[in-house]
Order: structure tokens, then sequence, then C-alpha cells
């Protein structure tokens, strides 16, 4: 994961966040990276997610794709000039199991004008959790709706850095 951004994964209800500690690799402020991936759910009853679904909805929304296969689908939203790195605002990638969406991992760049994109980054996860079911993968087998989006976004150590480098408010009110 790249410092200027944040990383969320959102999981239909059929799959459940499953993640292992990486003991060879560090985060930034400390502790063990986590690798996550996406299990079955043995206690879902819904129905599949289908990629070309989801695929279908990210283009309606103004996604472009950038790289497509039957098991990983990569689409990319509001390019944005980073210095003078282009950059995008947004990035979806989802992974399949068969045509089966089984996680949808979601990037947010993080820019000086994040606090201003961050309205826009909650709708976009209120919609597209609201259309396919997905939960915001927390821990294992726990995860949240995305009324929590905001507040997970604050909670991470890369918005906290950025927070205090710009001097973003610490809380929507002030």
């Amino acid at each position: 994961m790249a410092f200027d951004q944040l990383t969320f994964m959102l999981f239909p209800p059929r799959w459940v966040q499953s993640s292992a500690e990486v003991r060879s690799m560090r985060y930034l402020f400390g502790g063990f990276v986590r690798a996550v991936t996406a299990v079955p759910n043995p206690d879902a009853d819904a129905p599949p997610v289908g990629l070309d679904d989801l695929c279908g909805w990210l283009e309606a929304h103004g996604f472009a794709a950038y790289h497509r296969e039957p098991t990983v689908a990569v689409y990319k939203n509001g390019r944005f000039l980073l210095g003078d790195d282009p950059r995008q605002e947004i990035e979806v990638i989802a992974h399949a199991v068969g045509c089966e969406v089984s996680s949808v991992r979601c990037r947010f760049l993080l820019a000086p004008d994040a606090p201003a994109r961050l309205v826009r980054w909650e709708q976009f996860v209120h919609q597209v959790c609201e259309t396919f079911s997905l939960r915001i993968g927390v821990l294992d087998d726990e995860d949240v709706g995305p009324e929590a989006f905001v507040e997970l976004v604050r909670a991470q150590d890369n918005w906290r850095y950025f927070a205090a480098e710009y001097g973003w408010p610490s809380s929507p009110d002030e």
C-alpha cells in the first residue's frame, strides 16, 4: 500500500475477510502488515455478486476499466494531478472466484484537498455497498456497513499523518 492512499476491503455477503500477519513487512507507523484475503462465508444465504454486474455498475458511474480478466478487474476514476504526477482519485480492484465477486479493494488518494473529497468517497462507498450488499472488512469475521466509512477513514494512520501535515480538522465539525 502506498503511503498517500487509504485502502478498504469490501466483501459481498457470501464472503468474509481472513488475514495473516506478514512478519517480514512493517507499517511505517509500526506493527506488522496483515495480508488480507476473502474466504467463503459458510453461513451466507445470499445470491452471488457477479463480476460483470459490478463492472457494469462501475462503468455506469464514470469508472474506466484499466485491466480486466476473468478473476480480477481494475477500475479507476477521477484523474488528479499531484505535482507533476497524474494519479487516480479512486481505484477499485474487484477479485472474483469463477464469475462471483469475492472482494473489492478500494483505494482513495490522499492529497492536500482530501477532506473536500471525503464526501464524494463516502457517497461512492454508500452507493456500491447498498447496490451489492457489500460490507467493509474491519477484522477477520468482522465487518461494518458504509455508515462507518468516515470514522474508519479518520482512524487510519495515513489520514491522521496527512491531517497533521496539512492542518485538516480532526472532526467534521471543526
